[in-house]
């Protein structure tokens, strides 16, 4: 029997040092396949949840790539705490299919931030470069391996599932890539007369955001296929105050205002951070919306989940929800 620092008796303390990242799905609940989408929308892509996952996590992660079916339990990964340089933190994601369950963790720093649990090594397998650990509970009359640990680029990963067959978490493992970090798109000037109309608008109807009139705006354009330009431009910090450190979208046909992330679902305050919005394609945006583990949390809480991507399509006559679901209660989007 080995003592090992991330183990099965460790997966309650990593729940609860994550501070209620698990929200939607803990390491050994039964998880919803999928979430309900909007009737016009799906989840995004699941690699566009991990990709932006990568730009909030300080460790490198990886990415699930053969999966056999099962499918994200929730439209975000979890990242936490999201400060920088963390002493801990956290990554946590699920899928699932019917009774098919797998968790997919990964962990900086763990041999200070994991848990002792007496579980034993019932195999060892190759995975890239690093040998992985296959466990069973140390305690249980039964051998049955629930938990794959291994450490790739100095991050620690961890999977665990129900009713899965040892060789396909095995393939999961095998199949799981570096996920690149996507460029950081930070708040700039305008770049021609569109740009700067627009500007003057979004500045126009938020008189009180923080350095009025020089406030953060993010810059990002894409057409309509057409020819015609499409523009976002997103207010950065919309009142600036500890408890309403969200911004907001502004899309426009050129100069003619279409609409913002105050009328379009999920109607919620766009993320503050790195990466507000950004084109995901021709006539598309990307916008993130930061996850907060509750609605009655302490402001310092919010956000703390990582960020929740809805990308916005020209569907013609206006912007529309392409993808994007909101997350299950108790997170919510503020």
């Amino acid at each position: 029997m080995q003592r090992h620092p991330i183990g099965l008796g460790s997966l309650t303390r990593v729940r609860r040092l994550v501070s209620r990242v698990l929200v939607a799905c803990s390491f050994v609940a039964v998880c919803a396949a999928v979430l309900p989408a909007p009737a016009s929308a799906a989840g995004a892509p699941p690699q566009v949840a991990w990709r932006e996952a990568a730009k909030l996590a300080t460790m490198p992660i990886f990415e699930p790539t053969s999966l056999f079916g099962v499918s994200p339990t929730t439209p975000f990964v979890s990242v936490s705490p999201l400060i920088t340089p963390p002493r801990c933190q956290f990554l946590f994601t699920s899928y699932a299919h019917a009774s098919h369950q797998l968790s997919v963790s990964e962990v900086l720093n763990y041999r200070e931030c994991g848990n002792l649990g007496d579980i034993k090594v019932v195999k060892r397998v190759r995975v890239g470069a690093a040998i992985a650990s296959i466990y069973a509970c140390g305690t249980c009359a039964k051998t049955v391996p629930v938990e794959m640990t291994w450490t790739a680029k100095g991050t620690y990963i961890i999977l665990s599932w129900s009713k899965m067959t040892l060789n396909h978490v095995i393939d999961v493992a095998r199949g799981m890539k570096l996920v690149p970090r996507p460029p950081t798109i930070s708040p700039g000037t305008a770049s021609g007369a569109d740009q700067t109309s627009d500007a003057s608008y979004v500045l126009a109807h938020n008189t009180y955001c923080p350095g009025y009139p020089s406030c953060a705006l993010v810059f990002q354009q894409t057409t309509d296929g057409q020819g015609h330009p499409l523009i976002a431009v997103d207010l950065v910090d919309l009142v600036g105050t500890a408890c309403e450190d969200f911004g907001v979208t502004y899309i426009f046909d050129g100069t003619t205002f279409l609409t913002s992330t105050n009328a379009l679902q999920p109607k919620a305050g766009v993320w503050a951070g790195s990466r507000p919005v950004w084109v995901a394609g021709s006539g598309e945006f990307g916008v993130n919306y930061p996850v907060s583990s509750s609605s009655s949390g302490p402001c310092s809480d919010y956000g703390n989940l990582g960020v929740d991507t809805f990308i916005y399509k020209w569907n013609g006559a206006g912007m529309a929800v392409a993808y994007g679901q909101k997350p299950r209660a108790p997170a919510v989007l503020r």
